[in-house]
């Protein structure tokens, strides 16, 4: 049985004097293989059926999108876990990403290895926009500068590339450095990461051009991270005492989320704003 235990919590979190919920947390739990949301404070499990190894997120209008690694399959629902529908077929998907312009959906698939689009007019994968890769999962779509931003896991380096596939380039690759996972803030220009090897959260600019600074220090193992850019604030797992943290970015205040004494570990964080 899970059992959570819980520290006071933003506001973002929670239900505003409206009534109305400000901003919703997904992550996923390839361990039990269930995807969760952070609602009204806490942890309500929205998919627990037909999952085999869920990993990265992504959402894109009223849907949720998932990576199924055990399953080769990138699968969707509604936001509360309903109507569940397989999207496309991949080797090895890991990591997720859908362009709010149009709906076209880029994987990041370790097995091929490349990065592919499914186009939202024909539901089917049907470009290899990057090939040739390593280990590409941690997969993130900037919408402002039009870029693909993803993290290969072998050679823990971050690449950025035009939607198309062009100007492939790196953004960070330093043996310094070992980042693990990876969230933008597009409208700021600016990326961060949590560094296995610092045992920290770094940022710099999206062309990689500014010295990293850190942000937050002393952490145990970071795992994955996502930006909420209405709260400007950083959340991030991490997998040593499998909980969930957010930092904010105004304040330098950093709280607990989510406080567990049993479960498995959290992966894809995503944070969908109204």
């Amino acid at each position: 049985m899970l059992k959570y235990f819980f520290l006071s919590l933003s506001l973002c979190w929670c239900i505003d004097s409206y009534g109305q919920q400000v901003a919703r947390l997904y992550w996923t739990d390839p361990t039990y293989n269930i995807i969760y949301e952070l609602k009204d404070g806490r942890p309500q499990p929205v998919i627990t059926d037909g999952l085999g190894f869920p990993w990265r997120l992504a959402s894109y209008k009223n849907n949720l999108f998932w990576s199924n690694i055990d399953k080769n399959l990138i699968q969707k629902s509604n936001l509360d876990g309903s109507d569940i529908e397989d999207v496309a077929v991949i080797t090895y998907p890991q990591g997720i990403a859908v362009d709010p312009a149009n709906g076209n959906i880029y994987i990041a698939d370790t097995g091929s290895p490349a990065i592919i689009r499914i186009s939202s007019s024909t539901g089917k994968a049907d470009s290899i926009i990057i090939q040739g890769l390593s280990d590409p999962d941690d997969l993130h779509l900037d919408p402002v500068h039009h870029k693909l931003i993803w993290l290969d896991q072998t050679t823990h380096v971050i690449h950025a590339a035009n939607l198309d596939g062009s100007n492939v380039r790196t953004v960070v690759a330093d043996e310094k450095y070992l980042p693990v996972g990876i969230a933008l803030n597009p409208a700021n220009n600016r990326i961060f990461w949590t560094d296995r090897k610092l045992k920290a959260i770094l940022a710099r600019d999206l062309e990689g051009q500014t010295t990293p600074t850190k942000l937050v220090e002393g952490l145990n193992i970071p795992e994955s991270i996502t930006f909420d850019e209405q709260d400007n604030s950083l959340i991030w797992a991490d997998l040593n005492d499998k909980r969930i943290y957010q930092y904010n970015l105004d304040s330098g205040e950093k709280i607990t989320l989510v406080r567990e004494e049993v479960s498995g570990f959290h992966v894809g964080l995503l944070v969908i704003n109204p």
